[in-house]
């Protein structure tokens, strides 16, 4: 059965999304391919991770990567399961990251709280109770006052601004912290079908898309 999850979005914002990749990314190179364009890169300390970023107008791309095995495994962000994501044949290798909350998704979503050494003292990630359901994308709440982005290369206007991101999830039934992350604005989640993420920009008034499987699951319109 297919479905989709239509509830009314609430009032937060899309930060970024991440897609976990093989050691180093390469997959980055068929983003630039499309005319993505790539900014700084970064290492998470005591995640056992690092990225290839790709920004725009209202959000990032991000291809996370396991740089440090045994810190991924035994490190503050073991409950993430990131190497269980990249090596089950099920499981989602994608994150949500979401921003500008009101505080009563905070007391409606069920998570945990996620204070990697990289974040300042007295902040943390929520993340969502189903990162033990492998099926589906992790789905974090930002902290309130997460370190600016940096200085952001010139996007071409193709890919300016992300105007929709389609989720696709092979589950029927969603869990209570995915089904709330849906609610997110720009997010359109649908169920009973294999993973794949689909990015709009500009509100595709190109009519472009290229198709980056499978190599990316990953479908970029615009």
């Amino acid at each position: 059965m297919e479905g989709s999850c239509d509830t009314a979005p609430m009032s937060f914002d899309l930060d970024h999304f991440f897609i976990l990749t093989e050691p180093i990314a390469p997959q980055a190179e068929l983003l630039a391919s499309v005319g993505l364009v790539e900014g700084t890169p970064r290492h998470h300390p005591g995640q056992g991770t690092a990225n290839r970023r790709f920004f725009f107008k209202n959000g990032m791309l991000e291809l996370l990567y396991i740089c440090d095995r045994a810190e991924a495994i035994q490190g503050a962000g073991k409950p993430l399961r990131l190497l269980d994501r990249l090596q089950g044949k099920q499981s989602s290798r994608f994150g949500i990251v979401v921003k500008n909350h009101p505080e009563s998704l905070l007391n409606e979503f069920p998570c945990w709280k996620y204070q990697p050494p990289y974040l300042p003292d007295g902040q943390c990630f929520h993340v969502g109770s189903n990162s033990g359901v492998l099926e589906e994308p992790l789905c974090i709440i930002a902290p309130d006052g997460l370190p600016s982005t940096p200085a952001q290369p010139k996007q071409i206007s193709s890919f300016e601004k992300l105007t929709q991101l389609r989720i696709s999830v092979p589950v029927e039934i969603a869990s209570e912290s995915l089904s709330l992350m849906a609610q997110c604005r720009l997010i359109d989640l649908r169920l009973g079908k294999p993973h794949l993420l689909e990015a709009f920009f500009n509100d595709s008034e190109q009519g472009n898309s290229a198709d980056l499987r499978p190599g990316l699951p990953l479908i970029i319109h615009w």
